[in-house]
């Protein structure tokens, strides 16, 4: 679920050829027409699906609207 998210975020950019995520992992390669698109207007859509790319802190209201299976797990003490 959270990678067809990520994918469909990304691949909504202009300019995006590709997207490859690797849940495992948390990589997301994109292949992009450079001059068209760029890392940070990829970084914002993957932030504005409610993910955090790179240094680009996710979305609260996107981050609260996902699935548990897609949120960060959170330590309990």
């Amino acid at each position: 679920m959270c990678e067809q998210s990520v994918s469909k975020a990304v691949e909504k950019v202009e300019g995006v050829h590709s997207v490859s995520v690797d849940m495992e992992t948390k990589v997301v390669r994109v292949a992009y027409a450079e001059g068209a698109t760029d890392v940070s207007k990829i970084e914002s859509a993957i932030s504005g699906a409610g993910y955090q790319a790179n240094d680009s802190k996710a979305d609260p209201s996107a981050y609260k609207s996902l699935p548990d299976c897609c949120k960060m797990p959170t330590k309990t003490h």
